[in-house]
């Protein structure tokens, strides 16, 4: 947060689950390693 500061940043909300295909990627990446890492 305090690089928010410093730097200009600008937030787009993305539909998660969209059926962009990269999204969706990106959603199919992070469950598989929430789940690996949850055990």
């Amino acid at each position: 947060l305090p690089l928010l500061e410093k730097h200009e940043v600008s937030f787009n909300w993305v539909k998660g689950h969209a059926g962009h295909p990269e999204n969706e990627r990106c959603d199919r990446l992070a469950v598989e390693q929430r789940d690996l890492h949850s055990k």
